[in-house]
């Protein structure tokens, strides 16, 4: 979905809640199948040597924005992916870095609200009526702060492939998100 909405930003479309789900049903089992990819080539890169499986993660990044934005095969998406991303390793290094500080950041704040809330709830094995519905609401806010910070980092790789996309603008994603 963020690859949507950058490329809808990009091309000066609306970007609207039932493409963005048709977009997640088109593209979904292929990406799946692109996620599967990234993680087999991650993890034989990280089984070689570190370095060589952050290399890879960070090259084979921009394939599922690609495979959205431009509608690419798995294969065609991972050439694109290499091809935009092998000049620009630091750059993208430096977005993945500053994205997971920031989302781990939030993920620590919430985990310290969720343990100050949970001290505060009753225990679930003597809940009763009210009380379980509380519990329930309770995990179903964190299962949505959980998808927040999900979107978050995927914002990362489909800026990235809109900027690299757009020929490498020092502006390219401040216009893709303006």
């Amino acid at each position: 979905m963020a690859a949507y909405a950058a490329d809808c930003e990009q091309a000066g479309r609306r970007a609207t809640l039932g493409g963005a789900w048709a977009i997640l049903w088109r593209h979904g089992p292929v990406c799946l199948l692109i996620a599967v990819g990234q993680a087999l080539a991650i993890t034989l890169g990280t089984a070689l040597l570190v370095v060589t499986g952050i290399v890879a993660g960070l090259l084979f990044s921009l394939a599922i924005p690609l495979r959205v934005m431009e509608d690419l095969n798995p294969l065609r998406a991972f050439s694109r992916s290499l091809s935009l991303s092998a000049g620009n390793p630091w750059r993208l290094l430096g977005y993945f870095c500053i994205a997971h500080f920031l989302v781990a950041a939030a993920i620590f704040a919430i985990g310290y609200a969720i343990a100050v809330i949970g001290d505060l709830m009753p225990d679930p094995s003597q809940a009763q009526g009210g009380e379980t519905a509380l519990i329930v609401a309770f995990l179903g806010l964190v299962m949505a702060l959980i998808g927040v910070a999900a979107y978050l980092l995927a914002l990362v790789p489909a800026a990235a492939a809109a900027e690299f996309r757009a020929g490498q603008s020092d502006r390219a994603v401040p216009e893709v998100f303006d």
